[in-house]
């Protein structure tokens, strides 16, 4: 037990000297603004669900446990999804721990027992799942608790599922890790590969949050209505999700005592079975890690003769593509993008009584916010040089030149990107072909502006990692230059929104004069704010790369 404390321990100390370090890396912003965030995505999620009950409990059919009836398919609706999502982290925990986690060779040194080492990760493992568990379980229950009368217990087995049930999980993602190791570990080995399953999730992950949004728009109007239809559905979905109805059904005393003895016993068959089938994983991850790993040679190429800009170029993309965190946030962002863009703007067209009235505006907001989120890579456009920068000093370009390429290389995404998100709104109706070629070149302008402003940024304060180069910590000019971003596509769409109203209710221009007035009011800000970053960008350029890293 000692041992597995001191574990812990050199987890605490690690995560407090990440904190101890250079003030200047430290992102304070990035942490308010993150914790901001998810206080809001939170929060809305509270509340959507707290209308929806609220909406779901108060039907009424004439039977005297009518509600308590709804109450428990609630609630089983609730510990379903509560455990389906814990699996899905506990086995994400499962396969950093035991397969990608480096931290082997430092215990292979130290008089450390395997178990030891096995339990400290297994625990680890436990009290993530107990948190993901009571994430979802807390806020749940209490609302339900606040729109209907419960009984004592309900609270204190509400305590006693966030403490077994996570146990319940672990186990279910041992055993589905033995299977999907394999699997999990060569997608991992292929780079484009795991970038493709990355985008096809995120993909999947914006169009279950459009639903999530689409429902709570319908809430702040008031147009949710729960239908008999609805509610028969819903019981005769919970009906079949066991063993999370007799959960459920604990909460109001049935069968508790039998209930509590079953989840008990399963709960101790859980620790037993985790720990045996993650042993056997684990001594052969370490054999497997001990040995190496068989590369095959493949012959290499005589390369291509390039000019410098070109070749610069390249060596860009040959960086993102071997660095898979790097590929993730070059990529997957970018191509997700304008599908991000199509949910915001229909949120957003959907509070106006004419959806048509005013896309042109939120268009120009939706694109150029999100082109800003897209282009946020571009902080790292020195840093992720690592020690090879010290050696591109040494070569035969200017400084202009390498800066440049990064731009250029990050510009392409941007350019994509925009140009993608403009067709989808284009295709939908909510912009015309001249209107889409405003908002293109507009998020192109601001692109550009924000690519230069953050190179320059990194290029006075580079942050040079160890080994492969690639950035572990926080980068304050991300949140910056993110912030920068937002706040000016924010100018720009909320301005371009205020100049439509006021010269089409005061003056009674028609639509085209009003959007290309909008439109020159958006370019002269992002024009504006793209000649200050390309003045900031070059002054003293040259003398700040030879300087820069020293």
């Amino acid at each position: 037990m000692k041992i597995i404390l001191l574990l812990f321990k050199k987890d605490r100390t690690e995560f407090l000297s990440s904190y101890r370090g250079d003030k200047q890396k430290r992102d304070v912003f990035g942490v308010i603004s993150s914790v901001f965030i998810i206080a809001l995505l939170y929060g809305t999620f509270i509340h959507v669900f707290n209308n929806f009950a609220s909406s779901y409990l108060k039907q009424e059919f004439g039977k005297p446990y009518a509600q308590t009836t709804r109450l428990r398919d609630l609630m089983t609706m609730v510990y379903f999804v509560s455990v389906a999502v814990g699996i899905i982290i506990a086995l994400k925990n499962l396969y950093s721990a035991l397969e990608t986690s480096e931290d082997f060779k430092v215990f292979m040194c130290q008089p450390i027992p395997t178990g030891m080492v096995l339990i400290y990760k297994l625990i680890k493992t436990y009290v993530s799942a107990v948190i993901s568990s009571a994430v979802i379980l807390l806020p749940t229950s209490i609302v339900c608790a606040g729109l209907s009368n419960v009984d004592g217990w309900f609270f204190p087995v509400i305590a006693l599922h966030i403490i077994l049930l996570p146990l319940m999980q672990c186990a279910v993602a041992a055993v589905l890790y033995y299977p999907l190791s394999p699997v999990l570990r060569f997608i991992d080995r292929k780079f484009v590969l795991r970038l493709i399953v990355y985008i096809v999730l995120l993909g999947a992950g914006f169009v279950l949050y459009g639903k999530f949004l689409d429902v709570f728009s319908k809430i702040v109007k008031k147009e949710v209505y729960i239908t008999n239809e609805t509610i028969g559905a819903i019981s005769s979905v919970c009906g079949k999700l066991i063993p999370f109805n007799y959960f459920a059904g604990m909460l109001f005393g049935e069968h508790i005592v039998l209930s509590c003895l079953v989840l008990v016993a399963f709960s101790f068959a859980s620790v037993v079975s985790s720990y045996y089938i993650t042993r056997g994983m684990y001594l052969r991850t370490l054999q497997r890690k001990i040995e190496g790993e068989q590369i095959k040679a493949k012959q290499k190429k005589i390369p291509k003769k390039h000019s410098q800009t070109v070749a610069l170029i390249l060596k860009e993309l040959k960086i993102v593509l071997r660095t898979p965190g790097y590929a993730f946030r070059y990529f997957a962002t970018a191509v997700v993008c304008p599908l991000m863009v199509m949910i915001c703007v229909e949120l957003l067209t959907s509070f106006f009584d004419d959806k048509n009235a005013f896309s042109y505006e939120i268009c120009t907001f939706a694109v150029s916010m999100f082109a800003v989120l897209t282009n946020t890579f571009c902080t790292s456009n020195i840093s992720r040089d690592g020690q090879m920068f010290a050696m591109l000093k040494t070569m035969p370009v200017t400084g202009k030149k390498v800066v440049g390429s990064k731009i250029i290389f990050c510009m392409i995404t941007a350019e994509v990107s925009a140009l993608l998100s403009c067709l989808v709104l284009l295709v939908s109706g909510y912009m015309y072909v001249w209107q889409s070629v405003l908002v293109f070149v507009s998020s192109s302008v601001l692109s550009f502006g924000e690519i230069a402003l953050a190179t320059r940024k990194d290029l006075n304060k580079p942050m040079f990692e160890g080994g492969d180069g690639e950035i572990t910590q926080s980068n304050s000019t991300t949140s910056v230059v993110a912030f920068l971003g937002i706040l000016l596509s924010f100018v720009c769409g909320a301005g371009a929104l205020a100049i439509s109203l006021v010269l089409s209710i005061k003056y009674n221009l028609d639509y085209t004069a009003v959007s290309l007035i909008s439109a020159g009011f958006v370019l002269v800000v992002v024009g504006t704010f793209s000649l200050i970053s390309i003045a900031y960008l070059n002054r003293g350029l040259e003398k700040q790369f030879y300087n820069s890293g020293i």
